[in-house]
């Protein structure tokens, strides 16, 4: 993600640029919390959660820092709070599907390990249908798959560039080529 963000402002990102953006949204992560405890544990509880969170020392270094891991936290409670609802037989459930998609892509994006949630948070929030409308959870996964396939489809071909080069330049040099399709990467010449 943070690849993204310094192909649209340059690179290198100013680094108060970077910690504006990232505390800006670390900002979004306490009404996110309220929002997703209100139904579940009242008013009460949600309001004290995104106190605790407003607050909390540790996700302000986390917002503000150049890191990765306040947009992680953003992008999954954001998944969290769009599958807080059942899919619904209308269209807003495809729509949150796709939305759920693209959201798990960009967490996957962010890091690498946000795939494997990526894909069982979908699965969970289509579980009550699956015995009722077998068909419908079905499109909804769909969606979710077509969601995540279009955040990842560039990055993956940026991959495949990179990979290319590396292996036209360095690894016939060292006798050793890599793979060239890797939608997602936690370490090597790509970052």
């Amino acid at each position: 993600m943070l690849a993204g963000l310094q192909s649209l402002l340059g690179d290198p990102i100013r680094h108060g640029l970077l910690r504006g953006l990232l505390g800006i949204a670390g900002a979004l992560v306490a009404p996110m919390v309220y929002r997703l405890l209100r139904d579940r544990s009242g008013r009460d509880a949600a309001f004290a959660a995104g106190l605790l969170c407003a607050f909390s020392f540790g996700l302000d270094v986390i917002a503000t820092a150049a890191t990765s891991e306040g947009l992680y936290l953003l992008l999954l409670l954001g998944m969290l709070l769009t599958a807080r609802e059942e899919p619904t037989v209308s269209r807003l459930g495809i729509a949150r599907g796709f939305g759920l998609g693209v959201l798990g892509g960009l967490l996957a994006l962010t890091r690498s390990e946000g795939i494997l949630l990526a894909l069982l948070i979908p699965l969970v929030w289509v579980a009550p249908l699956l015995r009722r409308h077998p068909g419908r959870a079905a499109r909804r996964l769909a969606f979710v798959a077509v969601g995540i396939a279009l955040v990842l489809a560039p990055w993956t071909i940026r991959n495949a560039i990179r990979l290319s080069d590396w292996n036209e330049t360095i690894g016939r040099r060292i006798g050793t080529t890599l793979p060239t399709f890797v939608p997602l990467t936690a370490y090597g010449p790509l970052n």
